[in-house]
């Protein structure tokens, strides 16, 4: 199959994902491209098409990013908005080396969107614990 995408979409992990803070509520990115991103349903969350949506978005690391566009369609556990002011290429790359470094083998085979909420329900959370 080939990818006919304007951007790569990078998906995340249930223990890894950004939160994107819309109207004073946070929201799971799902997944995320430099032209737009995938929200988990919430109460509050704007459905209807061509809804104005604006908000930052917090990384792992904990840089934020300005973010606004419109919803997309209403997607099975969220939204699709397209992003008019949206993810540099440099911060997907540093979120690509984030997740390839913490998750190796999320990236190892195919993606299969339907297992993306069960298997990394699963994945083991880092250890914190540390030796004084």
């Amino acid at each position: 199959m080939i990818e006919k995408r304007a951007y790569y979409r990078l998906y995340y992990p249930v223990l890894d994902r950004p939160v994107w803070r819309v109207n004073g509520r946070d929201y799971e990115v799902v997944e995320i491209s430099e032209g737009g991103a995938r929200l988990r349903y919430g109460e509050g969350l704007p459905e209807r098409p061509e809804t104005p949506v604006s908000g930052r978005i917090k990384f792992s690391d904990g840089a934020e990013t300005e973010v606004a566009g419109v919803v997309l369609r209403k997607v099975e556990g969220g939204i699709v908005v397209v992003l008019s002011k949206g993810i540099s290429f440099r911060r997907m790359l540093v979120e690509q080396v984030h997740l390839k470094e913490r998750y190796p083998r999320f990236f190892d085979r195919p993606f299969n969107p339907a297992e993306i909420e069960v298997e990394l329900n699963t994945e083991q959370q880092p250890d914190t614990d540390t030796e004084s």
